[in-house]
Protein backbone atom coordinates (compact mmCIF):
# COMPACT_ATOMS: atom_id res chain seq x y z
CA UNK A 1 0.00 0.00 0.00
CA UNK A 2 2.68 2.21 0.84
CA UNK A 3 4.45 1.70 -2.61
CA UNK A 4 0.67 2.29 -4.44
CA UNK A 5 0.47 5.46 -2.41
CA UNK A 6 4.41 6.53 -3.58
CA UNK A 7 3.19 5.91 -6.94
CA UNK A 8 -0.33 7.91 -6.94
CA UNK A 9 0.49 11.37 -4.41
CA UNK A 10 -2.77 12.41 -5.47
CA UNK A 11 -4.75 9.99 -4.45
CA UNK A 12 -6.11 10.12 -0.71
CA UNK A 13 -5.00 7.74 1.64
CA UNK A 14 -8.62 5.86 2.34
CA UNK A 15 -8.66 5.84 -1.95
CA UNK A 16 -5.65 3.55 -1.75
CA UNK A 17 -6.31 1.58 0.62
CA UNK A 18 -9.20 0.86 -1.00
CA UNK A 19 -7.78 0.28 -4.42
CA UNK A 20 -5.21 -2.61 -3.03
CA UNK A 21 -7.42 -4.20 -1.09
CA UNK A 22 -10.12 -4.45 -3.96
CA UNK A 23 -6.88 -6.06 -5.87
CA UNK A 24 -6.57 -8.92 -3.44
CA UNK A 25 -8.78 -12.38 -3.33
CA UNK A 26 -11.48 -12.37 -1.16
CA UNK A 27 -10.34 -15.10 1.18
CA UNK A 28 -7.30 -13.33 1.52
CA UNK A 29 -8.09 -9.95 2.56
CA UNK A 30 -8.72 -10.84 6.50
CA UNK A 31 -5.25 -10.63 7.17
CA UNK A 32 -5.14 -7.14 5.60
CA UNK A 33 -4.61 -4.26 8.57
CA UNK A 34 -7.70 -1.80 9.21
CA UNK A 35 -7.13 1.71 7.69
CA UNK A 36 -7.10 3.03 11.48
CA UNK A 37 -3.69 1.09 11.92
CA UNK A 38 -2.39 2.41 7.88
CA UNK A 39 -3.86 5.27 8.03
CA UNK A 40 -0.85 7.43 10.05
CA UNK A 41 1.52 5.94 7.37
CA UNK A 42 0.28 6.01 4.41
CA UNK A 43 -0.55 9.82 4.91
CA UNK A 44 3.12 10.38 6.02
CA UNK A 45 3.95 8.73 2.97
CA UNK A 46 1.94 10.84 0.98
CA UNK A 47 3.08 14.06 2.19
CA UNK A 48 6.35 13.27 1.36
CA UNK A 49 5.42 12.79 -2.32
CA UNK A 50 3.61 16.06 -2.54
CA UNK A 51 5.39 19.19 -3.07
CA UNK A 52 5.82 21.90 -0.95
CA UNK A 53 2.78 24.73 -0.77
CA UNK A 54 4.32 27.67 -2.21
CA UNK A 55 4.62 30.92 -0.15
CA UNK A 56 4.17 33.48 -2.98
CA UNK A 57 3.70 33.44 -6.80
CA UNK A 58 7.35 32.84 -7.70
CA UNK A 59 7.77 30.25 -5.72
CA UNK A 60 5.12 28.04 -7.88
CA UNK A 61 6.70 25.16 -9.97
CA UNK A 62 4.65 22.38 -11.59
CA UNK A 63 6.98 19.84 -12.64
CA UNK A 64 6.43 15.68 -12.97
CA UNK A 65 2.89 14.04 -13.09
CA UNK A 66 1.73 17.85 -11.80
CA UNK A 67 1.75 18.98 -15.25
CA UNK A 68 0.10 15.78 -16.83
CA UNK A 69 -3.54 14.24 -17.01
CA UNK A 70 -4.08 10.93 -15.51
CA UNK A 71 -4.06 9.45 -18.85
CA UNK A 72 0.32 10.54 -19.03
CA UNK A 73 -0.89 13.09 -21.42
CA UNK A 74 0.62 17.16 -21.27
CA UNK A 75 -1.97 19.39 -19.32
CA UNK A 76 0.31 22.43 -18.31
CA UNK A 77 0.27 24.15 -21.52
CA UNK A 78 1.71 27.83 -20.01
CA UNK A 79 3.51 29.12 -16.37
CA UNK A 80 3.75 32.60 -16.02
CA UNK A 81 5.01 33.67 -12.50
CA UNK A 82 5.08 37.24 -13.31
CA UNK A 83 1.28 37.35 -14.45
CA UNK A 84 0.44 34.77 -11.93
CA UNK A 85 -1.49 32.75 -14.72
CA UNK A 86 -1.06 28.99 -15.22
CA UNK A 87 -2.93 27.42 -18.36
CA UNK A 88 -4.00 23.70 -18.15
CA UNK A 89 -5.25 22.43 -21.55
CA UNK A 90 -4.91 19.41 -23.48
CA UNK A 91 -4.09 19.05 -27.11
CA UNK A 92 -7.05 17.05 -27.63
CA UNK A 93 -9.11 19.86 -25.45
CA UNK A 94 -7.85 22.59 -27.71
CA UNK A 95 -9.26 20.47 -30.82
CA UNK A 96 -12.49 20.84 -29.46
CA UNK A 97 -12.09 24.47 -29.15
CA UNK A 98 -10.62 24.83 -32.71
CA UNK A 99 -13.63 23.54 -33.89
CA UNK A 100 -16.21 26.73 -32.20
CA UNK A 101 -17.20 29.68 -34.22
CA UNK A 102 -16.97 32.04 -31.19
CA UNK A 103 -15.96 31.38 -27.80
CA UNK A 104 -16.88 33.60 -24.73
CA UNK A 105 -14.98 32.86 -21.29
CA UNK A 106 -17.18 34.97 -19.00
CA UNK A 107 -20.24 36.34 -21.11
CA UNK A 108 -24.04 35.88 -19.85
CA UNK A 109 -26.96 36.94 -20.52
CA UNK A 110 -27.79 36.91 -17.03
CA UNK A 111 -26.09 39.87 -16.34
CA UNK A 112 -29.40 41.74 -16.96
CA UNK A 113 -30.30 40.87 -14.05
CA UNK A 114 -27.50 41.33 -12.17
CA UNK A 115 -27.49 45.33 -13.88
CA UNK A 116 -30.84 45.98 -12.55
CA UNK A 117 -29.71 45.09 -9.03
CA UNK A 118 -26.80 47.49 -9.21
CA UNK A 119 -29.15 50.30 -10.41
CA UNK A 120 -31.10 49.59 -7.06
CA UNK A 121 -34.19 48.70 -8.80
CA UNK A 122 -34.42 44.88 -7.15
CA UNK A 123 -36.89 46.81 -3.97
CA UNK A 124 -38.97 49.08 -6.66
CA UNK A 125 -39.34 45.64 -9.25
CA UNK A 126 -40.80 43.52 -6.58
CA UNK A 127 -42.89 46.47 -4.84
CA UNK A 128 -44.15 48.25 -8.52
CA UNK A 129 -46.05 45.83 -11.06
CA UNK A 130 -45.10 48.75 -13.38
CA UNK A 131 -41.62 47.80 -13.32
CA UNK A 132 -42.25 44.79 -14.64
CA UNK A 133 -42.09 45.93 -17.99
CA UNK A 134 -38.86 45.76 -17.93
CA UNK A 135 -39.17 41.80 -17.73
CA UNK A 136 -39.85 42.54 -21.77
CA UNK A 137 -35.91 43.11 -21.87
CA UNK A 138 -35.19 39.69 -20.09
CA UNK A 139 -37.50 37.79 -23.03
CA UNK A 140 -36.07 39.83 -26.02
CA UNK A 141 -33.62 36.90 -27.04
CA UNK A 142 -37.29 35.03 -27.85
CA UNK A 143 -37.94 37.30 -30.93
CA UNK A 144 -37.34 36.77 -34.41
CA UNK A 145 -33.73 38.20 -35.18
CA UNK A 146 -34.65 40.18 -37.59
CA UNK A 147 -37.21 42.36 -35.58
CA UNK A 148 -35.11 42.50 -31.63
CA UNK A 149 -33.36 45.77 -32.33
CA UNK A 150 -36.59 47.48 -34.07
CA UNK A 151 -39.11 46.04 -30.81
CA UNK A 152 -36.35 47.42 -28.53
CA UNK A 153 -36.65 51.25 -29.81
CA UNK A 154 -40.31 50.94 -29.61
CA UNK A 155 -40.18 49.65 -26.66
CA UNK A 156 -37.87 52.22 -25.21
CA UNK A 157 -39.88 55.03 -26.67
CA UNK A 158 -43.37 53.97 -25.76
CA UNK A 159 -44.65 56.22 -23.65
CA UNK A 160 -45.29 54.39 -20.18
CA UNK A 161 -41.76 53.07 -20.72
CA UNK A 162 -40.80 56.94 -20.92
CA UNK A 163 -42.56 57.72 -17.74
CA UNK A 164 -41.30 54.90 -15.63
CA UNK A 165 -37.85 55.96 -16.90
CA UNK A 166 -38.73 59.47 -15.70
CA UNK A 167 -40.20 57.96 -12.40
CA UNK A 168 -36.84 55.54 -12.03
CA UNK A 169 -33.80 56.98 -13.28
CA UNK A 170 -32.46 53.49 -12.53
CA UNK A 171 -34.47 51.91 -15.55
CA UNK A 172 -33.23 54.61 -18.02
CA UNK A 173 -29.39 53.35 -16.83
CA UNK A 174 -30.98 49.43 -17.46
CA UNK A 175 -32.08 50.18 -21.15
CA UNK A 176 -29.18 51.99 -22.28
CA UNK A 177 -27.18 49.55 -20.46
CA UNK A 178 -28.52 46.84 -22.71
CA UNK A 179 -28.59 49.06 -25.73
CA UNK A 180 -24.64 49.42 -25.27
CA UNK A 181 -23.35 45.77 -24.87
CA UNK A 182 -26.46 43.57 -26.21
CA UNK A 183 -27.52 45.56 -29.65
CA UNK A 184 -24.71 47.94 -30.32
CA UNK A 185 -21.78 46.09 -28.28
CA UNK A 186 -19.57 43.44 -28.66
CA UNK A 187 -22.69 40.89 -27.79
CA UNK A 188 -24.55 41.52 -30.08
CA UNK A 189 -28.28 39.51 -30.66
CA UNK A 190 -27.11 37.16 -33.42
CA UNK A 191 -24.99 35.59 -30.16
CA UNK A 192 -27.85 35.38 -27.73
CA UNK A 193 -30.89 35.49 -29.62
CA UNK A 194 -32.73 31.92 -29.21
CA UNK A 195 -35.55 32.35 -31.25
CA UNK A 196 -36.56 28.57 -32.88
CA UNK A 197 -33.78 27.25 -31.09
CA UNK A 198 -33.88 24.75 -28.20
CA UNK A 199 -32.52 25.78 -25.27
CA UNK A 200 -30.40 22.80 -24.45
CA UNK A 201 -28.63 22.77 -27.14
CA UNK A 202 -28.07 26.68 -27.12
CA UNK A 203 -24.28 27.11 -26.72
CA UNK A 204 -24.90 30.83 -26.06
CA UNK A 205 -27.09 30.04 -22.54
CA UNK A 206 -25.52 29.95 -19.19
CA UNK A 207 -27.38 26.48 -18.60
CA UNK A 208 -24.11 24.21 -18.67
CA UNK A 209 -21.91 26.81 -16.81
CA UNK A 210 -24.08 26.95 -14.12
CA UNK A 211 -24.12 23.16 -13.50
CA UNK A 212 -20.77 22.86 -14.13
CA UNK A 213 -19.94 25.92 -11.60
CA UNK A 214 -22.34 24.41 -8.92
CA UNK A 215 -20.88 21.34 -9.68
CA UNK A 216 -17.31 21.94 -9.37
CA UNK A 217 -17.56 23.96 -5.82
CA UNK A 218 -18.95 20.73 -4.58
CA UNK A 219 -16.10 18.37 -6.04
CA UNK A 220 -13.88 20.75 -4.70
CA UNK A 221 -15.18 21.51 -1.48
CA UNK A 222 -12.98 23.81 -0.19
CA UNK A 223 -13.34 27.92 0.08
CA UNK A 224 -9.19 28.39 -0.04
CA UNK A 225 -7.98 24.79 -2.10
CA UNK A 226 -3.65 24.63 -1.90
CA UNK A 227 -2.19 24.55 -5.16
CA UNK A 228 -1.78 20.95 -5.35
CA UNK A 229 -4.96 20.25 -4.19
CA UNK A 230 -6.81 21.91 -6.63
CA UNK A 231 -4.71 20.28 -9.21
CA UNK A 232 -5.60 17.17 -8.65
CA UNK A 233 -9.11 17.90 -8.39
CA UNK A 234 -8.70 19.55 -12.02
CA UNK A 235 -7.08 16.51 -13.40
CA UNK A 236 -9.82 14.38 -11.92
CA UNK A 237 -12.34 17.11 -13.88
CA UNK A 238 -10.32 16.30 -16.89
CA UNK A 239 -10.72 12.82 -17.19
CA UNK A 240 -14.64 13.60 -16.54
CA UNK A 241 -14.22 15.50 -20.10
CA UNK A 242 -12.36 13.18 -21.89
CA UNK A 243 -14.73 10.03 -21.00
CA UNK A 244 -17.85 12.52 -22.07
CA UNK A 245 -15.72 13.94 -25.30
CA UNK A 246 -15.07 10.05 -26.02
CA UNK A 247 -18.66 8.78 -25.82
CA UNK A 248 -20.08 11.70 -28.04
CA UNK A 249 -17.61 10.40 -30.66
CA UNK A 250 -18.23 6.81 -30.02
CA UNK A 251 -22.25 7.98 -30.81
CA UNK A 252 -23.21 7.29 -27.51
CA UNK A 253 -27.18 8.49 -26.61
CA UNK A 254 -27.22 11.39 -24.81
CA UNK A 255 -28.29 11.77 -20.99
CA UNK A 256 -31.84 11.86 -20.85
CA UNK A 257 -33.30 15.75 -20.05
CA UNK A 258 -35.00 17.06 -16.97
CA UNK A 259 -38.77 16.61 -16.95
CA UNK A 260 -38.90 20.29 -16.24
CA UNK A 261 -36.47 21.36 -19.41
CA UNK A 262 -38.56 18.95 -21.90
CA UNK A 263 -41.71 20.63 -20.51
CA UNK A 264 -40.55 24.05 -20.74
CA UNK A 265 -39.35 23.62 -24.23
CA UNK A 266 -42.89 21.91 -25.07
CA UNK A 267 -44.41 25.40 -23.73
CA UNK A 268 -41.61 27.52 -25.41
CA UNK A 269 -42.92 25.22 -28.47
CA UNK A 270 -46.32 26.04 -28.25
CA UNK A 271 -45.96 29.82 -27.95
CA UNK A 272 -43.85 30.02 -30.94
CA UNK A 273 -45.83 28.57 -33.40
CA UNK A 274 -48.99 30.45 -32.05
CA UNK A 275 -47.25 33.02 -33.62
CA UNK A 276 -45.79 31.60 -36.68
CA UNK A 277 -49.27 30.49 -37.43
CA UNK A 278 -50.37 34.02 -36.88
CA UNK A 279 -52.90 33.11 -33.59
CA UNK A 280 -50.85 35.63 -31.65
CA UNK A 281 -49.34 39.07 -32.59
CA UNK A 282 -45.37 39.27 -31.98
CA UNK A 283 -46.09 41.73 -29.26
CA UNK A 284 -48.99 39.10 -27.32
CA UNK A 285 -46.20 36.79 -28.33
CA UNK A 286 -43.38 38.47 -26.55
CA UNK A 287 -45.41 39.36 -23.62
CA UNK A 288 -46.37 35.47 -23.32
CA UNK A 289 -42.88 34.60 -23.26
CA UNK A 290 -42.18 36.93 -20.34
CA UNK A 291 -43.39 34.11 -17.89
CA UNK A 292 -40.99 31.78 -20.19
CA UNK A 293 -38.16 34.16 -19.03
CA UNK A 294 -39.18 34.05 -15.39
CA UNK A 295 -39.10 30.05 -15.33
CA UNK A 296 -35.72 29.79 -17.01
CA UNK A 297 -34.49 32.26 -14.19
CA UNK A 298 -36.33 30.17 -11.67
CA UNK A 299 -34.26 27.22 -13.13
CA UNK A 300 -31.29 28.92 -13.52
CA UNK A 301 -30.66 28.62 -17.27
CA UNK A 302 -30.12 32.55 -18.19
Amino acid sequence: MVNHVSANPEVSGRQAYDNVVQQVPRNERDSIPTYDCLRSSLDRTRRKHIPPIPATINDVAINGRWCLTKDGDQFLSKLDNGWGIAVFCTREALMCLGDCNDIYIDATFKSIWRRLQKEGLRNAFNRRLALRRCEKIMAIAYLPLAVVRQNFQLFRQDATTQRLCHNCPGLRELLTYFQRNYLNGQFSPVIWNVYQKEIWTIGQTIMSNVTFNKRWNAVVGRHHPNLWYFLKKLKTEERRGALSVAAVRRGDRPPVRKRKYRLLQERIDRLTNSYRNGQRTLNQYWDAMVSVAQLTEMTGDV
